[in-house]
């Protein structure tokens, strides 16, 4: 049995092609002719691979288009000029590591020595897990092409600074090109040398697509190449879990121009699962809550010193007696009846080129405080509220007119609760039960505007004594 086809035909059963010899083709409008066609969908073109990769989308028992969402997980730029300690951990032999317009510069110091490196491991562990994939974004650059034995790698691994990792995904650029690397406990697979071209002076995206299945390895967008999980393994690497790492080391005598690499924008997310982490709880463990961020002196930014007793202070209405997002303090209730006090004041610090601007999102405060010293006098009656909006440390600081030049703001106060202490309490009374108050709106403090913790004594004001007070104001920087 033949069929015969006549194309360009006007009448009847005859196909017709368009001017490139495409068939033109309509589907059916009427429903009982309508047939089945399957769609799927292209995640890259093959320009590198010469090989198109796309998958067919994916339906449930119950008809529905399956869809995901992804989680974010980290997300840091290299802006300040001083290195987040709380956010990474540094470690070089020789070669050194700067951070200046807004890149991290490996072999700042062009080092030509062997069996020298340099290296940036990210403090938090990022997890793979069954049925999504972990996604790792990583900006780079060089400023010029490597030379003979100059190594640079970066992914999710441990780094060892002068050898090549021992665990995990990482990209591998050398004088001999790209390679993209699964290392399972020690055993290397590789793409072998990846097509790919790498201009002196470009920032590139590379991304890392880690499955439980294999890894896929891209350069702005464009599939490098992929590495499945090899026969016998029972996952891509060994660890459950592995941080992100950067290293540039000299595996031998480098002669000849020294290339430095530049590292911006790093991120990593949970492909297509929807945790459903309250944003509070991402933005924490990207480290951005109860620590300075980079650019600024880094630790914690509650007041609270090792082995180091507060000493009692009065409360004054102009500044405050401890400069921290809360922590322990010793105060002197002798402030006059019905006069503010500011406990504890923080300013979010304003940003610029070398320290990001983040907003500050208060959730909730507890305070609890204690007779450190018996009073003479009294009883103290505490009243507690939180000031926030200000442009200057004052609570006197007044909200200026519309349009006036140079906008100030005054605080905005937040009642919280009292604290009680009888005539004459002895050291170690308790202040009635404490404040213990979560906000359902959350104060939110802009970038140069102050948060305070104040108190007014309506009590009767005390000639001797101590009052120590520990305050905690959950938090975080976005």
């Amino acid at each position: 049995m033949s069929m015969d086809v006549v194309v360009n035909g006007n009448a009847g059963n005859k196909a017709n092609v368009d001017a490139s010899g495409n068939l033109k083709v309509s589907m059916p409008l009427v429903l009982t002719q309508g047939g089945y066609a399957v769609v799927v969908g292209e995640r890259d073109a093959g320009t590198l691979t010469g090989v198109a990769t796309r998958n067919p989308l994916v339906v449930s028992e119950e008809g529905r288009l399956q869809v995901g969402q992804d989680t974010f997980l980290f997300h840091h730029m290299f802006s300040a000029t001083s290195q987040s300690t709380a956010v990474w951990k540094h470690t070089f032999t020789t070669m050194t590591m700067v951070q200046s317009g807004g890149f991290l510069v490996a072999n700042n110091n062009s080092t030509a020595t062997a069996t020298t490196g340099c290296a940036l491991q990210s403090w938090r562990y990022f997890p793979l897990m069954d049925k999504c994939d972990s996604m790792l974004t990583i900006g780079m650059e060089i400023t010029s092409a490597a030379m003979a034995n100059q190594v640079i790698e970066f992914g999710l691994f441990v780094p060892t600074v002068t050898t090549a990792p021992t665990e995990g995904v990482y990209l591998r650029y050398t004088s001999a090109g790209w390679v993209g690397v699964v290392n399972y406990n020690g055993t290397e697979t590789t793409t072998g040398v990846l097509t790919t071209t790498t201009t002196v002076g470009t920032l590139y995206d590379y991304q890392f697509l880690i499955g439980e299945g294999g890894v896929e390895f891209y350069q702005s967008g464009i599939l490098l190449g992929t590495v499945t999980c090899p026969a016998g393994n029972s996952n891509i690497f060994l660890n459950e879990a592995l941080p992100i790492g950067i290293q540039f080391r000299n595996s031998g005598t480098v002669v000849g121009t020294q290339m430095q690499a530049k590292f911006s924008c790093i991120s990593v997310y949970l492909d297509d699962i929807n945790t459903q982490k309250p944003w509070a709880h991402q933005m924490a463990g990207n480290g951005y809550a109860y620590q300075a961020s980079e650019g600024g002196t880094m630790g914690q930014t509650t007041v609270w010193a090792n082995n180091i007793p507060p000493g009692a202070g009065a409360l004054v209405n102009t500044a405050g007696l401890i400069l921290g997002l809360g922590g322990i303090a010793a105060i002197l209730p002798t402030l006059a009846q019905n006069n503010d006090g500011i406990l504890f004041s923080y300013q979010n610090p304003q940003g610029s080129v070398t320290q990001p601007a983040r907003t500050l999102v208060i959730l909730g405060v507890n305070i609890q405080g204690a007779v450190s010293v018996t009073l003479t006098g009294g009883p103290v009656v505490l009243a507690y509220a939180i000031a926030f909006g200000h442009t200057a440390a004052s609570l006197a600081t007044t909200e200026t007119g519309s349009f006036v030049t140079a906008t100030a703001k005054g605080p905005r106060r937040v009642p919280l609760g009292f604290e009680t202490y009888a005539v004459t309490a002895a050291a170690g009374v308790l202040g009635s039960t404490g404040i213990h108050v979560e906000f359902q709106s959350p104060i939110v403090v802009n970038p140069g505007e102050f948060i305070a913790i104040i108190a007014r004594n309506i009590g009767t004001v005390t000639t001797l004594g101590a009052i120590t007070i520990v305050a905690s104001l959950d938090h975080y920087f976005e």
